[in-house]
């Protein structure tokens, strides 16, 4: 059985794990992990990381990891602190021998059709996907869940479908009790 492992790298640090079995899928954890204080620099977030993976890789046969493309932001330090991040997952698969497919998704753009349904909502402009996104992940998952660990499920929940043309009929997020 293989295992997928999408993440949100940041500083606070969203994944999820998915089991995969042929045609279907099933969500079977998810959480954050804060690598630092944000005043620390970004090899540290780096290293707190590849413990991250470490724990992940020991407890479950990952065989493909998933992530967003590089994201250019405003702040200078935040872009270089987010490709040491990616640089580091990226340096953790090969040296596991696992596909890293962080080029599968443009930032946030597995969110970009949320916004009709934000329009109905009456969200701001600015917030429209996320919002969405978050309320149905609150819905369908956990009502606690953290953005992070919501936006971690969206990029599996892509890549399963996009890369494994696995239905979102056949992925299931929530077992039905």
């Amino acid at each position: 059985m293989d295992y997928l492992l999408a993440l949100d790298p940041a500083t606070v640090t969203g994944y999820a794990i998915f089991r995969i079995n042929g045609e279907n899928a099933k969500l079977i954890e998810y959480g954050t992990c804060k690598l630092n204080d944000k005043k620390e620099k970004g090899i540290e977030k780096a290293l707190n990381i590849k413990v991250l993976l470490s724990d992940i890789f020991a407890r479950f046969n990952i065989s493909i990891v998933a992530g967003e493309d590089v994201v250019f932001v405003r702040n200078f330090d935040s872009a270089v602190d987010l490709l040491k991040l990616q640089a580091v997952i990226e340096l953790f698969c090969i040296g596991k021998g696992v596909k890293y497919a962080y080029k599968a998704f443009k930032p946030r753009s597995w969110r970009g059709r949320a916004n009709g349904v934000g329009a109905l909502l009456e969200v701001e402009k600015g917030n429209v996907s996320q919002t969405v996104w978050h309320g149905y992940m609150k819905n369908i998952v956990a009502s606690d869940i953290d953005g992070n660990a919501a936006d971690a499920i969206g990029i599996g929940m892509c890549y399963l479908y996009r890369e494994l043309q696995i239905p979102f009929a056949n992925i299931m997020l929530k077992d039905n009790k």
